[in-house]
C-alpha cells in the first residue's frame, strides 16, 4: 500500500482524489445509504479506509461521530486538508487516524468500508487475531 499512496503529492493519491472528488458526486446516493445505515444503529460510526474524506466530513456534517480510518499517510493528509474546511461541531464530530484497520480497538454502533476500498487491501490478515470477533 506504501508504494502507490505514500504522500498526498503520490499520483495515486492525486488521481483518487480528483476521480472521487464529491462535484460531481461519483457514486450517486452513497452518502445518503451510509447515513441511513448509522443512524439505525445509533452510532458513533467507523469508516475503515476512509481515504480522502468522500464520505466522513458529510456525515459528521449530517451530525454523526463518524472517526476514519487509514493506513495511507497521503490519504489522510488531503483528507485532513478538506475537513479542515467543516465548520466547528462538525469538524468536533469527525475524527481522522492514521492507523492498519486490523489495530483498531475500540466499539462502535456502524462500520462500513465504503466502495472498492477492499480492493486496495495488498497483504493477507493474520486470520488468528480475529477469532474472538465474530462477523455477521
Amino acid at each position: 500500500m506504501d508504494r502507490f499512496y505514500e504522500g498526498a503529492t503520490s499520483v495515486f493519491v492525486r488521481a483518487y482524489d480528483a476521480f472521487f472528488d464529491p462535484a460531481p458526486p461519483q457514486i450517486a446516493g452513497d452518502v445518503a445509504f451510509y447515513e441511513c445505515l448509522a443512524r439505525a444503529t445509533g452510532g458513533p460510526v467507523l469508516e475503515l479506509a476512509c481515504g480522502t474524506d468522500r464520505i466522513a466530513s458529510p456525515l459528521a456534517e449530517r451530525g454523526l461521530d463518524v472517526t476514519g480510518v487509514d493506513a495511507s499517510d497521503g490519504m489522510l493528509a488531503i483528507a485532513e486538508r478538506k475537513s479542515a474546511a467543516l465548520e466547528g461541531a462538525a469538524r468536533r464530530r469527525l475524527t481522522l487516524v492514521a492507523l492498519d484497520m486490523s489495530e483498531l480497538h475500540r466499539r462502535f454502533g456502524c462500520i462500513f468500508v465504503a466502495f472498492r476500498s477492499f480492493q486496495l487491501l495488498l497483504t493477507v490478515c493474520n486470520a488468528e487475531r480475529w477469532r474472538p470477533y465474530s462477523v455477521i
